[in-house]
């Protein structure tokens, strides 16, 4: 299976990472995430810029 995942990370001063989120891209994807993975399929080579809500996996 094809799939983009990109995690969101912030470093603290005291040197430590805070995980923020992630999203995920792929062939399972549902409602903008899948209409935004179908693009990127059907046009290689093209950029797509579209804002995701995060998901904090815990």
């Amino acid at each position: 299976m094809k799939r983009i995942q990109h995690a969101i990370s912030s470093y603290k001063l005291n040197y430590h990472f805070s995980f923020t989120g992630s999203i995920l891209l792929s062939t399972s994807a549902k409602g903008e995430r899948q209409k935004q993975w179908n693009s990127c399929i059907q046009n290689p080579g093209y950029e797509f810029e579209r804002w995701h809500k995060l998901e904090v996996i815990e």
